[in-house]
């Protein structure tokens, strides 16, 4: 009778404690769920690995809260990385801003978890809360980029007098040539055609690269075409191809000295196209045009000649050499 006791007891003792190592602690059910995230994670399954990520997030903070387990910002860390990449990379923006605001709240002075934060908050379309995020980054890390970001959105918006500001901090970090002719832009929207001018003309004055320097000058020549001063906008292309030659610009000046009937200019420009692309038909046509205009019929007759079988130029040569032919 006393063996059967015993035996009972035993048995009632395996019975509980099987019991309680069946019970699981919730900070072992989240490292099981959290192991669970990372290979759904890997496997692809983004939509499961988020969720996964955040039953694991919210077992740990019940161990925490309930258990005393020591919290591990670490872990909590990594598994909001990888829900915070899942919810990207699905396209759930809104859960991705929650979950970024959460990886913020671990790690607050992590000035890229904001650029990130700026950033969907623009996706989103919520710009005034991308304005002042960006506004709080530059009040802790002033950066040129930063400050172009914040300007960007002001011009999107049309706020063309805020816009303004933040391009002119952000051209005080930074001389760049793509700024400051955000900045003309601008002024040139809000009809201050001088403070366009001025503004590529400083930038000039702090004797940037050659690359951009050939960029602005390119800029102010547009510039002035625009404004209907042409002589001005032809001698800053000019400056632009006496730095770099290029293409585009030199048939550009070829064609507007033709038209001003600046027929010595047009020509020097003419040589030099001919000299980099040889038998370029755009250019035998103009000189073939001055040639004729100026009265010099075989010479006008001999360059449209060569292009009598261009596509572009073709039927307006041969109607030119009919022409002479027949005087």
């Amino acid at each position: 009778m006393y063996r059967k006791g015993h035996v009972l007891v035993l048995v009632l003792l395996l019975v509980v404690t099987a019991s309680l190592w069946s019970q699981k602690s919730s900070e072992r059910l989240a490292r099981e769920k959290g192991v669970e995230a990372e290979g759904l994670w890997e496997k692809g399954s983004l939509s499961e690995s988020a969720q996964a990520c955040e039953e694991a997030i919210t077992l740990f903070q019940k161990a925490v809260a309930e258990d005393e387990v020591p919290n591990d910002t670490a872990l909590i860390s990594h598994w909001l990385t990888i829900a915070f990449d899942c919810y990207v990379k699905t396209s759930k923006l809104e859960d991705a801003l929650r979950v970024l605001n959460s990886m913020i709240d671990l790690d607050k002075e992590n000035i890229m978890l904001y650029d990130q934060k700026a950033l969907l908050q623009k996706k989103l379309e919520r710009f005034d809360d991308a304005i002042a995020t960006y506004t709080y980054i530059d009040s802790v890390e002033p950066g040129y980029k930063n400050c172009k970001k914040i300007a960007s959105i002001y011009k999107d918006r049309e706020d063309w007098e805020n816009a303004l500001i933040w391009y002119y901090k952000s051209y005080d970090l930074r001389q760049d040539s793509n700024t400051i002719n955000d900045i003309a832009v601008i002024n040139l929207t809000l009809g201050r055609n001088e403070a366009a001018i001025q503004a590529y003309k400083d930038y000039l004055a702090t004797e940037p690269a050659q690359a951009a320097k050939i960029r602005t000058y390119k800029n102010l020549g547009k510039l002035y075409e625009d404004l209907g001063q042409i002589a001005t906008g032809l001698e800053y292309y000019e400056k632009s191809n006496k730095l770099r030659f290029d293409n585009d610009i030199t048939l550009l000046l070829i064609s507007r000295y033709y038209d001003l009937e600046r027929y010595d200019d047009c020509q020097r420009n003419i040589t030099l196209y001919l000299k980099n692309k040889p038998d370029a038909a755009a250019a035998l046509y103009y000189r073939a045009m001055i040639n004729y205009n100026n009265g010099n019929l075989l010479g006008a007759r001999s360059d449209f000649e060569k292009i009598q079988t261009n596509p572009t130029y073709g039927s307006i040569a041969k109607g030119y050499i009919e022409s002479i032919n027949s005087q």
